[in-house]
């Protein structure tokens, strides 16, 4: 089965969105993904101490986390240590997918025509795309 990308992602190197911190291996990160699932050019993140047992298995090639929490992972894995991981997570995520926060309007919905299509009950706030069949 093939990824769908609804949004473009900008190539940035791991340097580049953290330049205050040391890292060890740099690269263009490919995707930012969970602990289980991330591969070696992942960036993942490492929030809650339930995580542990994954953290130490991890492949991310970089996770985000805290002071506390980075004796759980393994050596492999560059460790980004900030104060607050999912507030950091956010800034990153913004930095790479920096269009997926806004929202393009669909221009072609409009409210549907209920002498057009009587066997049909709409409810509230129902819209209809140009390319929508209403069948029996």
């Amino acid at each position: 089965m093939s990824k769908v990308f609804f949004f473009k992602k900008k190539k940035i190197t791991l340097k580049k969105l953290f330049p205050s911190k040391n890292i060890n291996r740099d690269f263009v990160i490919n995707d930012v993904k969970t602990l289980h699932s991330a591969k070696k050019n992942d960036l993942s993140f490492f929030d809650k101490i339930s995580y542990s047992s994954t953290a130490l298995k991890t492949n991310a090639g970089a996770c985000i986390t805290t002071e506390n929490l980075k004796k759980h992972l393994n050596k492999k894995t560059n460790i980004i240590v900030v104060k607050n991981v999912l507030y950091e997570l956010a800034i990153i995520l913004n930095k790479i997918y920096s269009f997926a926060d806004i929202d393009y309007p669909d221009l072609s919905l409009k409210k549907p025509s209920a002498i057009k299509y009587r066997s049909v009950k709409f409810g509230n706030n129902v819209l209809i795309g140009k390319n929508v069949k209403i069948g029996k």
